[in-house]
């Protein structure tokens, strides 16, 4: 009944030894550490930080709401076996997100250098590799998804072939967000965190609105 629990914290457990064992084994001068928050908790530099980092943190809230609005309405409205299979059917469309996490993981630094340093030209540029790199990274993955889905979910159960349809909607429109979703990633490294901030709060009351219009008619 706990499995999920049980491993969940095993792997924290592991993840937080083997954390303290690199940390120990680099040697890292944590006086230096201690001395670079000391630089950040005195002067007004905290207020600075927040100012820019509280915006980041509602962005990031309201994103994982709506990761899960739609899942949670349809538990309001419809059945468990439903959700169940829309739940199974966005996880593995979601696994594009390989492509936008790893780029952009790299590229977000690039974005907030080349604003401060180089200009706009530059993060053109640098957004349009971006970009490329997550076209050719996700479109494997979106092929596989759209020939084989049928495929994979009769593996995890014969009632979750049902699941095809969704499959292949959320994977082409995960796709095509995810080839054009490095908008917020860069406005949030140009000084324009509290307007992306405003557009996903946007976002989040329009998919409310269109899922409960959409789930309760449908």
């Amino acid at each position: 009944q706990y499995l999920p629990e049980y491993a969940l914290g095993i792997s924290l457990l592991i993840t937080s030894v083997a954390g303290i064992t690199l940390l120990a084994h680099q040697n890292l001068n944590f006086s230096n550490l201690r001395s670079s928050l000391s630089t950040i908790f005195t002067g007004g530099k905290l207020r600075q930080a927040l100012r820019v980092s509280f915006p980041m943190y509602q962005t990031g809230v309201m994103a994982l709401m709506l990761d899960a609005l739609t899942i949670t309405i349809l538990g309001i409205f419809a059945s468990t076996l439903s959700v169940g299979i829309y739940r199974v059917a966005f996880q593995l469309a979601f696994l594009l997100n390989f492509a936008l996490a790893s780029v952009n993981l790299i590229a977000m630094p690039k974005y907030s250098e080349s604003f401060n340093t180089d200009g706009l030209a530059m993060l053109c540029k640098v957004s349009k590799e971006a970009s490329r790199l997550i076209f050719w990274i996700s479109l494997p993955i979106m092929a596989v998804l759209l020939v084989f889905g049928k495929f994979i979910l009769a593996l995890i159960g014969p009632d979750f072939v049902q699941g095809l349809m969704p499959l292949h909607v959320l994977t082409i429109g995960l796709f095509l967000s995810f080839y054009t979703g490095q908008a917020g990633f860069i406005m949030n490294m140009t000084k324009h965190e509290i307007a992306n901030r405003n557009i996903t709060l946007f976002t989040l009351l329009i998919s409310l609105v269109l899922n409960y219009i959409l789930i309760t008619k449908w």
